[in-house]
């Protein structure tokens, strides 16, 4: 138990010199020693907590090693939902948007209704030029918070854009495309989820969600990359199939 007590009064000593990177190996070799430290796991997911934010500093802004930091904070501790939303933040900073979704959506699971995943997703939507897509993001997070003021701002900015354009993201006829989908589901058993995806103009992290949805609804098999159809479920599939809530 002393060397435990040495070993997190150094970790401390060195958090306040800023050597985070020195104190975080530390850390991380003690814990593979007391792997049932429960003491050691804590502090090293509140120093890689501590040592993100210090690396997002506008003077500094590693979105990679943060990225890193949050990774590891996920693998220690899977319920946390602040470490895969804040995944997203760096993804998304990095560029990486579907990623970024994935992540925003995977912490939506733990906690779901936290708004700032939601304004995110708009965020990420936005970035993609999906509009509307962005728009029910905005929306969902006022529902859960009405006074969440950078929510609000966004939502009116992306209605003003959606009056003074055209609206690109619907296709020309919802109806060809649902009539495309339901032809295909009938006369197939599996059905490729590329083809999915060109029918119904999803990212693949979105079209993932909604098979995911799918076969846990509807008891549709995924099977590599492939949906594997279950043919007595489609008159109740195709009554309730709505593309307004998958695009």
């Amino acid at each position: 138990m002393s060397d435990q007590k040495e070993l997190i009064q150094e970790v401390l000593d060195l958090k306040k010199k800023g050597e985070y990177e020195h104190a975080l190996q530390l850390l991380r070799n003690g814990l593979e020693l007391h792997a049932q430290s429960e003491q050691i796991k804590a502090l090293l997911i509140k120093l890689l907590f501590e040592y993100a934010g210090f690396l997002e500093d506008d003077w500094i802004v590693d979105y990679e090693e943060t990225l890193r930091c949050y990774q590891e904070i996920a693998e220690l501790d899977p319920s946390s939902y602040r470490a895969l939303y804040n995944c997203g933040i760096s993804l998304f900073s990095l560029g990486n948007y579907d990623a970024a979704l994935l992540q925003f959506n995977e912490a939506l699971k733990l906690k779901p209704n936290y708004k700032y995943c939601y304004y995110n997703i708009g965020l990420v939507y936005e970035e993609l030029n999906k509009l509307k897509k962005a728009q029910r993001a905005y929306k969902r997070a006022l529902e859960i918070d009405r006074s969440f003021g950078y929510a609000k701002e966004a939502l009116k900015a992306i209605e003003i854009k959606l009056e003074a354009i055209p609206d690109t993201e619907s296709p020309p006829s919802s109806n060809i495309m649902l009539e495309k989908l339901k032809s295909l589901l009938r006369v197939s058993k599996k059905v490729k989820l590329e083809d999915l995806q060109t029918i119904l103009g999803l990212e693949r992290a979105a079209l993932l969600n909604v098979v995911i949805e799918w076969a846990e609804t509807y008891g549709f098999e995924i099977d590599g990359e492939y949906l594997l159809i279950q043919k007595k479920s489609l008159p109740k599939f195709f009554k309730n199939l709505n593309l307004e809530d998958i695009q």
